[in-house]
């Protein structure tokens, strides 16, 4: 197994019946991975109460192939604790972060990580010109969005 070049940091809130689909679609990319492609290690991290650590882990013994990684922690992170918990065990130093939900699809962020070494970062948006969304936002959290969008424009 190569080591990793690119770390994504999947924080895993209750994702039990969600986790699956985005464990299928990290398998799938690593075997249609392409030489000179980077290579990812996915770290899960897992601060609920349902089994979505016991489906990662169980996933993981099955395709050990995949550099997948799950921190289990017994209390509530919350999302940004998750990210910072995920990055500071990540083994790169280009570290980013996804969904659980796989609202930007692993594919998506490969094809970002290949704008890191450009870049000091990149972000992605819902909002850019061109954008395809798999899924549509509802109504509220839209209007939610982009009316902090736009005090953060106003203050900054």
């Amino acid at each position: 197994m190569n080591n990793p070049s690119v770390s994504i940091v999947i924080p895993a809130y209750n994702e039990s019946t969600r986790i699956r689909p985005l464990l299928s679609e990290i398998s799938e990319l690593c075997e249609l991975r392409e030489p000179g492609t980077p290579v990812i290690e996915f770290i899960f991290v897992c601060d609920g109460t349902d089994n979505t650590a016991d489906i990662i882990r169980d996933y993981k013994k099955n395709n050990q192939d995949l550099m997948i990684r799950c921190l289990d922690f017994p209390r509530r992170l919350g999302k940004g604790g998750g990210v910072k918990a995920g990055f500071a065990v990540a083994s790169t130093p280009l570290v980013g972060f996804m969904d659980a939900d796989n609202s930007a699809s692993v594919s998506e962020m490969v094809r970002i990580s290949h704008l890191i070494g450009e870049h000091d970062g990149v972000i992605g948006s819902r909002h850019l010109p061109g954008q395809v969304l798999q899924r549509k936002q509802p109504l509220l959290r839209r209007v939610q969005s982009r009316i902090f969008n736009g005090i953060i424009r106003l203050l900054f």
